[in-house]
């Protein structure tokens, strides 16, 4: 029997990242003693901790938000104020665009920008609307003319959106 050797407690599993604090990541490393534990580095009064990494803040410039939960644009009615917010006439702010109908096929067009599901949002040339098209190849039409309510027009990373995979960002 051994005596006097304490066995190990590990404080985190091995090629594990965290954040501390907003400004502070954590990074797990084995120690002298053989156990693992979060060895702390702080950012640069530039950056902010996210997801285990050091980035720059302020840098996260929303480019679509929407209130959908999970990517089912499809199961938007004209009565469920569903909305995205998107830069529909490309002045560089955010636009809100209401559900304004759906079809079972989609509309072909340029590409503005991405779902956070990975969806295409289509110009496909009208001049009030624009299309998501989902995996199942099912269209869902927002219009600038529909009237929303609640819809959040800021650029910045905004709760519960930026908390619940509903924000896509464009980096500088």
């Amino acid at each position: 029997e051994c005596v006097g050797i304490t066995p190990c407690t590990d404080k985190c599993s091995q090629e594990t990242t965290g954040c501390i604090d907003e400004n502070t990541k954590w990074t797990c490393q084995i120690q002298n003693d053989g156990c693992y534990d979060k060895i702390s580095e702080d950012c640069t009064q530039l950056e902010m901790c996210e997801d285990g990494e050091c980035v720059p803040a302020g840098s996260e410039e929303v480019i679509f938000r929407t209130n959908v939960g999970g990517g089912n644009y499809y199961g938007c009615s004209l009565t469920t104020n569903c909305w995205i917010a998107v830069d529909f006439d490309g002045n560089g702010s955010l636009d809100a665009l209401g559900f304004d109908g759906k079809s079972t096929s989609c509309h072909t067009g340029t590409t503005i920008v991405n779902t956070p599901e990975g969806y295409s949002v289509v110009n496909y040339g009208s001049s009030t609307r624009i299309a998501i098209c989902d995996g199942n190849g099912k269209e869902s039409r927002f219009s600038i003319r529909r009237l929303v309510s609640g819809a959040e027009l800021s650029s910045e990373p905004t709760p519960p959106y930026s908390e619940n995979n509903q924000e896509v960002y464009r980096l500088p």
